[in-house]
């Protein structure tokens, strides 16, 4: 999501952009253990410098906007991937 605000959310947001990730974010969240959740960050002269990172995602009010259904349902697939493979996990171990 961007804004022109410092603080950005769903009041402050002027577009959302579905992005890859920089690698050294990716590391991060390896090295935290997350395998599902949001990470906020900002690339500052090259630099991934990690601002928050939650377990679980925000609340997307329905929306007339399609950029935001478009981040709804990238972040519903991302979860229901999640839940798909946590599914197989218990199915080997039981």
């Amino acid at each position: 999501m961007m804004s022109p605000s410092p603080i950005v959310n769903i009041t402050s947001y002027v577009r959302t952009e579905l992005i890859q990730p920089d690698p050294g974010i990716i590391e991060e969240r390896r090295r935290l253990r997350l395998d599902f959740g949001k990470l906020d960050y900002v690339m500052f002269e090259g630099q991934v410098h990690l601002l928050d990172a939650n377990k679980t995602i925000g609340f997307i009010p329905s929306t007339d906007d399609p950029e935001l259904e478009k981040l709804r349902a990238y972040r519903a697939s991302g979860l229901y991937d999640f839940l798909s493979a946590w599914r197989k996990c218990l199915q080997t171990w039981f």
